[in-house]
């Protein structure tokens, strides 16, 4: 086996949990799965692989805080983990990878960005998900925590202790359309929030500071925050990802990602001035935060 730890943060996975387990098991040495109070046949799975099942209080929410409270308490064995939502697969291809960086294990490096292929509705949507998207998955976890942000977080790793992995993680959940509407609530939720704080400079310290000339995901972060202040959002990103980058081409499956993903900058926007109106008057002692507000993002 490799000598890697394999952490899986779950609640009600019942219908992907199988899959994710099965592309590691028998592959990495030590596998935790921190369930956050299933209900379902998720845990009742989970003992069939052997992995050790962690409980914990929590929800979408709170998933950084559990991550960051994961990595620093669990009894991590190995010097490399690897997280793997529990929707996702690792291939083999990724597999051999991963285990040539966890053996020569290069001293320059302290986490490496992954790929992945994300399917929706049966299908692998590669012009709409404006793909390669990336995601820091491997990393040594005495060195790395993941920024405090609501969602999207993503593990602090200077540019220069990073590298890319070439192989990809399969993104497929099996649970349906009915979950992914629900989803988009929550993250819309939770999206609402954290552009909100930024805006507002209610943002602490340990974020990914977004920069235009940064590194991928600086990058990325520094366009989601300007993006958000643009009007007429739903309609831009659906033009962006349907015309230009392709969805049309996707049948059926790539106008219902796209509408969906329409729809959620729809809430997000919504839920964004909802909570500015029911915020409190500022008092004299506060202004600086209402001249925050009228600049608009005031760090990324």
């Amino acid at each position: 086996m490799v000598p890697l730890s394999i952490i899986i943060h779950c609640l009600n996975e019942e219908k992907n949990i199988s899959f994710a387990l099965e592309s590691v098991c028998g592959w990495a040495d030590q596998i935790f799965v921190v369930d956050s109070g299933s209900i379902d046949r998720t845990l009742a799975i989970a003992e069939r692989y052997s992995a050790h099942i962690v409980p914990c209080v929590g929800n979408r929410e709170n998933l950084v805080e559990l991550r960051n409270w994961a990595l620093a308490t669990l009894p991590i064995r190995n010097e490399w983990v690897f997280i793997l939502d529990a929707d996702e697969v690792v291939p083999n291809e990724l597999k051999a990878e991963v285990a040539s960086i966890v053996t020569e294990n290069d001293a320059a490096k302290d986490g490496y960005w992954c790929r992945f292929k994300l399917h929706f509705m049966g299908r692998w949507i590669k012009r709409a998900s404006m793909y390669p998207s990336w995601s820091l998955r491997l990393f040594r976890h005495a060195k790395v925590r993941y920024e405090r942000r609501d969602v999207n977080s993503h593990p602090l790793v200077p540019p220069a202790r990073a590298g890319y992995l070439t192989r990809h993680i399969i993104n497929d959940d099996r649970r349906g359309f009915q979950y992914y509407v629900k989803r988009i609530d929550e993250f819309s939720t939770l999206e609402a929030s954290a552009y909100l704080k930024v805006r507002l400079n209610r943002s602490n310290e340990q974020l990914l500071v977004g920069r235009l000339f940064g590194a991928r995901a600086a990058r990325r972060r520094f366009l989601k925050n300007l993006f958000v202040r643009l009007p007429l959002r739903p309609a831009l990103i659906f033009i962006y990802l349907y015309v230009l980058r392709g969805g049309l081409l996707e049948g059926r499956a790539g106008f219902d990602y796209c509408f969906l993903k329409a729809v959620t900058e729809w809430m997000i926007t919504v839920k964004m001035r909802e909570r500015i109106a029911n915020t409190p008057p500022c008092d004299s002692r506060k202004s600086e935060g209402a001249g925050a507000r009228a600049r608009g993002l005031t760090k990324v």
